[in-house]
């Protein structure tokens, strides 16, 4: 049989076990509360990521909300400059025909002149005399 461990040595090995638990709950204590900091640093950068995200969303609807109206009034811009290219185009469509008008008031005088003075008419009569 086995003999018993005299109580002196097994007292003695029992307080040598409970200062290494001493150390390493000491440690362990030590090593939790530099996590709970860093854990607590962590949550406070990521509470101020969140303000900025949400202070970023409010002025992004802004600046969209903005944009809309912008957008807006450039399509109402560019809707009154295509109806002023309209008018423009009516108005040169005038002036064209007016020119035509004057061009053919130049080929009459230029019609009766040439009669006045004796000469063929070629564009109405294709090179032949009077009317």
């Amino acid at each position: 049989m086995t003999q018993a461990v005299p109580l002196e040595e097994r007292v003695t090995k029992l307080e040598r076990e409970m200062r290494e638990v001493r150390y390493m709950a000491g440690r362990t204590d030590r090593e939790v509360s530099d996590l709970q900091v860093t854990l607590k640093g962590h949550n406070g950068v990521l509470n101020a990521i969140r303000e900025d995200q949400v202070d970023q969303g409010k002025k992004l609807d802004l600046v969209e909300r903005r944009l809309g109206k912008l957008e807006m009034k450039v399509d109402e811009n560019f809707a009154k400059v295509d109806e002023n290219f309209a008018k423009v185009d009516e108005n040169f469509a005038k002036v064209e025909a007016k020119f035509d008008v004057l061009y053919q008031g130049q080929e009459k005088i230029t019609q009766l002149l040439n009669r006045h003075l004796g000469e063929p008419d070629d564009d109405i009569h294709g090179g032949g005399g009077g009317e």
